[in-house]
C-alpha cells in the first residue's frame, strides 16, 4: 500500500504541476535503523525514499 499509493498519487499529480515545481517526499528513518519486527514497513519506507 505504501509504495503503490505514493506511485499512483504522484502519477496523477505530476501532469498538474507548474513548470519548475518540486515534490518533496518525506519518510521515516525506520528504513535505515533496523527494527527486526518492522521489516515489511521498513522495506516500503526504503522504496519510497530511494533515489
Amino acid at each position: 500500500m505504501n509504495v503503490k499509493g505514493l506511485f499512483f498519487t504522484l502519477q496523477k499529480l505530476i501532469p498538474h504541476l507548474s513548470e519548475g515545481a518540486s515534490i518533496v517526499l518525506i519518510s521515516s528513518g525506520v528504513s535505515v535503523s533496523g527494527y527486526a519486527q518492522m521489516g515489511a514497513y521498513a522495506a516500503t519506507e526504503l522504496a519510497e525514499s530511494w533515489n
